[in-house]
Parts: structure tokens; sequence; C-alpha cells
């Protein structure tokens, strides 16, 4: 996780405990004069619409939290694809990377490149490839061959399926270099 997302996580749930631990003084030292004046305040219009912000800001937090808890998608460097009691059998990414690579260079795409994502949850994989078309290249069918290949390839050789599949080739260059893979 990034550090600007660590700092904000610790500041929006900071913000949070002082607003509880507030509420939980009030309530404790209710017979207090300094809780009495405080709970006179809340009383107060201005008060009302103080209570309302930070019940509103709570909430939106929470709401936020809870949704990317639920819908954020579970990536991970390995994926167990079969298990067996206490055996597990777990695939690597890199692996994948290159298998994924290797099953389209028959395309004649040069410089191949290509990310995974491994669906922990799901048992699928969002897949990105990228590289430079040759002259040659049948552009009509390139990319459902592309995605269809892709497809068997983790079906047939890892178990899981593709969720996701985002193609981006650009022109061949004459001043780039040329890989072979």
């Amino acid at each position: 996780m990034a550090a600007w997302k660590k700092w904000l996580v610790t500041i929006g749930m900071l913000l949070q405990g002082l607003i509880g631990g507030a509420i939980i003084l009030l309530w404790t030292f209710r017979s207090e004069p300094w809780a009495q004046q405080i709970d006179n305040w809340l009383y107060s219009e201005y008060g009302q619409y103080t209570i309302l912000a930070l019940s509103g800001y709570l909430i939106f937090t929470a709401l936020l939290t809870l949704g990317i808890a639920i819908f954020r998608p579970t990536t991970s460097r390995q994926l167990t694809i079969a298990r067996d009691g206490a055996s597990h059998l777990r695939i690597d990414r890199a692996a994948v990377e290159n298998s994924v690579r290797h099953s389209i260079a028959h395309h004649e795409i040069y410089n191949p490149q290509t990310k995974v994502k491994l669906l922990k949850n799901r048992q699928m994989a969002d897949v990105q490839v990228e590289g430079m078309l040759s002259s040659r290249t049948n552009l009509n069918l390139l990319e459902s061959d592309i995605q269809s290949e892709i497809a068997n390839n983790l079906e047939n050789n890892y178990a899981i399926g593709l969720r996701k599949l985002n193609v981006n080739l650009k022109p061949y260059n004459h001043h780039d270099a040329v890989a072979v893979v």
C-alpha cells in the first residue's frame, strides 16, 4: 500500500477515535460543569449542525471503508489453484506472465510485455498485453485470436479464467530495438 494511503487511513481513523473518545468523556463526566456547558452548546443550533456534520463524517467513513473492503478485488503474487487437504498447489504470477507471453509469440508481436493480476477470490486473472505490431500482422483477427489463446492458455495450464484483457499494441518503429522471445 502506498504511504499516502496509509496516512490518509490513519488520519481518518484517528478522527473517528477522537470523536468517539470525546463522546465517551462527555457521557462519563456528564455531571461536571464543563460537560454541562458542552451539552448546552450541543443543544444549540450550531451544536446541532456540528453533530450533523460529525455524524455524516462517521457514516461516510464507515460506508467508504465497507465499500472498499467488499468491492476491491483481492490480488496476489501467488494463486492457489488446487487443494488436497493440507497440500496446496500454487502458481506464481511471473510464471503465468511468461506463459502468456510465449503463447502469443507466434503472432509476430515485437517486444511483448504482459502484466497479470491474479484474483484470489474469483480464481481469475486480468491480463494486460503491450507490444509492437509487425507489418505482416493481420489486424482483423488479432485481438480475438489473442483473447482466445490467452483464455485457453490460462484455462488449460492453470485452471483459472480470463476476466479482463487489455491489449495495447503500437505500430512498429524502425528506431526501436526488437527483442526476440
